[in-house]
């Protein structure tokens, strides 16, 4: 008998960690809507970009089986130190920390080794304008033992 991991819980629990760092509504699931500083340039924000996974299922009959996420966080703000104030709030905020869901195991988060996501970059299109990185993250989830789910 195998199973499909829901995913919603986990990235819930992911946003709750972001939120904790970034700041009273800096954290979004998806599409960001940014709120300005005085200066009328975005203060820095996280936007969470969930992955769906393989849609591998978890069989239930052996050896708790391991699945690994990988998924997209947008560190941004809206000019580069506003940026890079974003950038150091999700690495505080989701560097080998362990998302919390109720029937589910997880492992500590951590970016890919070797993954590099280049310059800063300056989007012009949005207003107020944005600088951002687009950081990704791993993450593994599986079953406890009797295979129970949430």
């Amino acid at each position: 008998m195998s199973l499909a991991i829901p995913l919603s819980g986990y990235y819930d629990a992911v946003l709750d960690l972001l939120a904790g760092h970034i700041g009273q509504g800096g954290a979004f699931l998806g599409e960001p809507l940014a709120v300005t500083d005085e200066d009328g340039a975005a203060r820095p924000y996280a936007a969470l970009y969930p992955s769906p996974g393989n849609r591998r299922s978890v069989s239930l009959s052996g050896p708790s089986e391991e699945v690994r996420l990988t998924f997209q966080v947008t560190a941004a703000g809206g000019d580069i130190a506003r940026a890079l104030r974003a950038i150091d709030r999700v690495r505080a905020a989701l560097t080998d920390a362990e998302p919390r869901v109720v029937g589910l195991c997880t492992g500590p988060l951590s970016e890919p080794d070797g993954y590099d996501p280049g310059p800063v970059r300056h989007d012009t299109a949005l207003t107020p304008s944005r600088h951002y990185s687009p950081l990704l993250w791993t993450g593994l989830i599986w079953l406890p033992e009797g295979g129970t789910t949430p």
